[in-house]
């Protein structure tokens, strides 16, 4: 029998299970975080003000890269909160980011934004007010960092077609608020190496030489 599964790594994890400011400290698995602001409150991350917090990563080719988190929207009046892979000199989701997705609670429906490379067109998807939602986007690098893809989800279903985009300058993964208000929790980041073209085919080729051994008679 033929497999080309691989396990996924966990690369960084964190159910802020702790009291204190977040930028310095260091989450359950994983490199520590960096930028200002926000503090957790024993259960989960507290989303206050407009601001964003960064992990670092360095990105590898051909490799999938998920990144999920549970949001929950307390204030509804103005902004949002979402998550992204970060590029160097990072200062926003639709700015300067790669697979953006943000929750927007404004005035009038809610929405999930959905951000590739800036310069591309987002997509607006309805929502609602079920909370916490759990927000995803996958990455897929390809053998070129600059020929990868990005897709999302909300709660386990997809939500938005691959877009490409260009992974070779991807540092960080960030958490990012437009005074958005709410809270933040189980941010979860997992790496799963893409099975070589050329172990798929022999793969394939083993499974056909298994069947037409079957088929004698």
């Amino acid at each position: 029998f033929c497999t080309t599964s691989a396990h996924a790594i966990t690369i960084l994890e964190d159910s802020f299970d702790r009291l204190g400011p977040i930028s310095g400290s260091n989450p359950d698995i994983g490199p520590g975080w960096s930028g200002s602001g926000w503090s957790t409150d024993g259960t989960s991350l507290l989303v206050t003000s407009n601001t964003f917090v960064q992990a670092p990563l360095t990105i590898l080719p051909n490799t999938t890269y998920f990144l999920s988190m549970d949001v929950t929207v307390t204030s509804r009046d103005i902004g949002w909160i979402g998550m992204a892979f970060s590029l160097p000199a990072f200062n926003a989701i639709n700015g300067n980011a790669v697979g953006g997705i943000h929750h927007r609670g404004m005035a009038g429906p809610d929405t999930l934004q959905l951000f590739p490379p800036s310069g591309l067109s987002t997509q607006i998807i309805p929502g609602d007010l079920t909370f916490p939602k759990t927000l995803g986007v996958e990455l897929v690098t390809g053998s070129s960092l600059t020929n990868s893809t990005t897709s999302w989800k909300l709660n386990g279903l997809s939500i938005g077609t691959s877009q490409p985009v260009d992974a070779s300058a991807i540092n960080g993964v960030v958490i990012q608020s437009n005074i958005g208000r709410g809270f933040v929790d189980n941010i979860r980041l997992t790496a799963e190496p893409v099975p070589e073209p050329s172990s798929l085919l022999l793969c394939g080729l083993g499974i056909f030489g298994f069947a037409a051994r079957r088929k004698r008679p």
